[in-house]
């Protein structure tokens, strides 16, 4: 079993506490304004997984970074890179801690990070890729593959295949190593056992193995063959169409069950903060009221006291006030007793209103936490129907789905496998020597690209993408067309962008369902931009939604997105499911200001 996601990233300086961000599965949001080192947050886990990039400033004080990685059976693996460092420390409890070497060394894979990375995708260190036309191999390395983990802000706005490093796939002299990579972590293609065709000498050789190879593939096909007569047996008389009808609509409607849910859960969010903040408003008036009332009844003693002294003057102190124990003038005027009377029906009436109004107050503020009170648990029932009701359907639905998918193409696959076997077994031993170039885009399965086009399609629907039933994914370039179109400069990097994440986001839900190396985590740095250049009509809430496309199916794995702050208003991250949000103010005075702790632009320091 493969896989792995970040649970833990640091940053050391070189004294004081480490800078920590803590991630979750599911959908993380690092959300800031420019140069708060959202950037610089991906570029610690790519420094600490062999990057060449340092992601601290010479100026920062900070000099080593740390990740923590979860793999799929629960081990917390901590690496540790130093600036200036070749090597990657990875503390052991009770034991000397393992180091492995940034330069690749294929002669002692226990301390090569490469090997260690590799074997987390369930990869053996001697895994092939082949390199060229001629059938020549090299070994699978992780830098190799990177790409399709880590998509840095320069490269998600390019307009040719995200999922390709450079250039575009049909030059094979610079893409086939990266082609065959491709291969084998999206559908396991096995190049170990394959000889290069190199000379008339070798050729010979090459021809045994041909033979062989020949021979397992027909032994597999015909042990598959069985397998699918089995599970054909199992399901004979069933409608299979009818069931997947059933099972789709039932799927639909939870998705739209699961949309409507997450609508009302924003605006119940939407409530308690409105709430929260007439409490506040009332708290403030509550407190006024309480010092009025103070001052009434301090008042009111007052005039009491002058009251009695004045029904019998013997009591008066001419010296000290009886109340306030403050001297007073003794050659001052005394208030009659009907300007008493008067004064103390003014100051009873304010009293009472103020008494009344402050009863008002409590009552009104009670009102609103109850009703804040009713509004988090009813939000607590959305979420809770979310994770316990209807992703575990969907979940159950999408497996039921698919094995009756294959069920359906049994007896198309069957036929297929025959006419493999026939092909294979009509394979003479001149095959060796008339071997063709290696041509990687002719190994890719139908099924990919089946599968990559559906998915594409299906997320751009969802987000509301304009002319999303002309999006197709191409074969012959491994990117996405629109109605017959590759990605334009005239379009802008905003349609670029949102494009790329959608390939990358439908490439990591086909690793998920088909790979068995599929490695659990993507990152992308700045993948929403604006959409100004675009001669298309492109809402906004595309954002939204595809956040919230990203958020639902992303339970078991984990996608991280770095993101400028004013691309995200109107995105209400904590109303999404799945979702951790950590957000970065640039204020030295409100919330985190960055990455780096102690780290500010020049004048923003809060001590300057």
């Amino acid at each position: 079993m493969s896989g792995l996601w970040i649970s833990e990233i640091r940053a050391y300086p070189n004294h004081g506490a480490p800078s920590t961000i803590t991630l979750t599965q599911g959908l993380n949001v690092i959300a800031g304004p420019s140069n708060t080192g959202k950037t610089r947050v991906a570029r610690t886990i790519d420094f600490v997984m062999g990057g060449d990039l340092v992601p601290f400033t010479d100026d920062s004080d900070y000099c080593t970074a740390e990740i923590d990685l979860v793999t799929a059976e629960g081990e917390i693996i901590t690496l540790r890179r130093s600036i200036g460092g070749d090597y990657v420390v990875s503390p052991q409890p009770g034991a000397d801690s393992k180091v492995y070497s940034v330069k690749r060394d294929e002669k002692d894979p226990k301390t090569d990070l490469n090997s260690f990375l590799v074997s987390l995708l369930d990869f053996k260190p001697s895994r092939k890729v082949i390199k060229n036309s001629s059938w020549e191999s090299q070994a699978l390395t992780w830098r190799s593959l990177y790409h399709l983990l880590y998509v840095p802000e320069s490269y998600i706005d390019r307009l040719d295949s995200t999922i390709l490093r450079r250039g575009g796939a049909n030059d094979y002299v610079t893409r086939t190593a990266e082609l065959s990579t491709l291969l084998v972590l999206a559908q396991d293609e096995n190049f170990d056992d394959i000889e290069p065709q190199e000379s008339d000498k070798d050729r010979r050789i090459r021809q045994r193995s041909v033979k062989q190879f020949i021979t397992r593939q027909v032994e597999a096909a015909r042990e598959k063959e069985t397998e699918l007569r089995k599970v054909e047996e199992q399901y004979r008389g069933r409608d299979i169409e009818a069931e997947l009808a059933t099972l789709n609509a039932e799927f639909d409607q939870l998705r739209r069950d699961q949309i409507e849910l997450n609508a009302t859960g924003r605006t119940i969010t939407t409530k308690i903060k409105e709430i929260d903040e007439n409490v506040a408003a009332f708290a403030v008036d509550k407190y006024q009221r309480q010092e009025l009332i103070s001052h009434l009844e301090a008042d009111l003693h007052r005039l009491e006291f002058l009251a009695g002294a004045s029904v019998d003057p013997d009591t008066l102190n001419i010296n000290m006030c009886g109340y306030c124990k403050q001297p007073v003038d003794a050659s001052m005027n005394h208030p009659s007793q009907e300007q008493i009377d008067v004064q103390r029906t003014r100051l009873e009436e304010q009293l009472s209103g103020a008494r009344s109004n402050l009863a008002e107050l409590d009552y009104m503020m009670s009102e609103l936490t109850q009703q804040r009170a009713d509004l988090v648990l009813k939000h607590a029932e959305l979420q809770d129907r979310i994770a316990h009701t209807i992703t575990p359907r969907q979940e159950q639905l999408t497996r039921e789905v698919r094995t009756l998918k294959e069920v359906a193409g049994i007896q198309a696959r069957l036929e297929q496998l025959q006419e493999t076997i026939l092909a294979l077994t009509d394979l003479g031993p001149q095959a060796a020597e008339k071997r063709e170039p290696y041509k990687p885009m002719e190994f890719f399965n139908a099924d990919f690209i089946y599968s990559m086009n559906t998915t594409i399609r299906r997320i751009l629907h969802e987000i509301g993408f304009p002319s999303a039933d002309t999006a197709v994914f191409d074969e012959a370039t491994l990117d996405v067309t629109i109605d017959g179109y590759r990605k334009d400069t005239k379009e802008g990097k905003g349609f670029a962008a949102l494009l790329n994440t959608v390939v990358m986001v439908a490439f990591h839900e086909y690793l998920d369902q088909r790979s068995p190396h599929a490695p659990q985590f993507l990152i992308i740095d700045s993948p929403l931009k604006n959409f100004d250049d675009s001669q298309l009509t492109a809402p906004d809430s595309m954002r939204q939604k595809l956040l919230d496309y990203i958020a639902c199916t992303t339970t078991n794995r984990q996608v991280i997105l770095c993101e400028n702050l004013n691309l995200l208003s109107g995105v209400d991250l904590d109303a999404l499911p799945n979702t951790t949000a950590i957000r970065f103010s640039k204020d030295p005075y409100q919330g985190r200001y960055g990455y780096l702790n102690g780290v500010y632009e020049p004048g923003e320091h809060p001590h300057e």
